[in-house]
């Protein structure tokens, strides 16, 4: 069942950081100590760079520790907008993880349908045939401001998704770079824990809306309809 979400504020943006930081290393060692490995799913935008930056200089066993992501827009991964180059510069390149254990979405094929379906089949590979979702110890999520969150936007329909792990959102007249690929509501829904971040405080509003007003903006905001077992909120103060 999932549980009231906590939010926790902070004065500015590397504050934020260095608690988020933290976080996914507690919870990473809590996992392996437990399990013997961890599995983070990455999110896209500007919000979490400073805190991978920070996490690239914790002591963690990386070569124990999967890496996923939860969204990514139909780019090649050296393109500017793609997640996985964000990731690749604020953390990865920093850290000794094996490739291996590094799952990006393959942005640069053809249609977000393909990319999709890619993606899930390497998601299901991973977890293994008798699971019915993927499970991340830790899904960080970020929230854009008419409250979409990965790329799940508004009024999509893919939002009403209940089967796929993954889904492709694309409109054929958009360009490349708006076409994305998504987990679904419920691959998100089902992670072990789920942390939301935004930096930018002009969104603290919204955040507010979210976590007070959850049965009526349900429909209206998707961040509002990952309701995991656990999620945790890390934004910064309005001003």
């Amino acid at each position: 069942m999932p549980c009231i979400p906590q939010h926790f504020e902070f004065i500015d943006a590397r504050s934020m950081s260095a608690a988020l930081a933290d976080a996914i290393e507690q919870e990473a060692k809590s996992a392996l100590l437990r399990r013997g490995v961890f599995t983070l799913c990455l999110a896209g935008g500007s919000s979490p760079r400073q805190a991978y930056e920070m996490l690239a200089g914790k002591d963690l066993p990386w070569r124990d520790i999967h890496l996923f992501f939860g969204d990514e827009r139909l780019v090649f991964p050296c393109h500017g907008w793609s997640n996985f180059r964000m990731a690749r510069k604020a953390l990865i390149d920093r850290i000794e993880i094996p490739s291996a254990n590094v799952r990006r979405m393959r942005g640069e094929m053809n249609s977000a349908a393909a990319a999709a379906r890619d993606y899930e089949r390497r998601l299901r590979a991973f977890f293994g045939p008798g699971a019915s979702l993927p499970e991340f110890d830790v899904c960080l999520l970020g929230l854009g401001p008419d409250g979409h969150t990965a790329s799940l936007f508004p009024g999509h329909a893919v939002l009403e998704e209940t089967e796929a792990w993954v889904v492709g959102v694309e409109e054929p007249t958009l360009p490349p770079a708006v076409r994305r690929i998504s987990l679904s509501l419920p691959a998100l829904n089902a992670s072990k824990k789920i942390f939301f971040a935004t930096s930018d405080c002009g969104k603290q509003p919204l955040v507010e809306t979210i976590l007070t007003n959850r049965t009526a903006v349900t429909r209206r905001y998707p961040a509002a309809r990952v309701q995991a077992r656990d999620v945790v909120w890390f934004t910064t103060q309005q001003l």
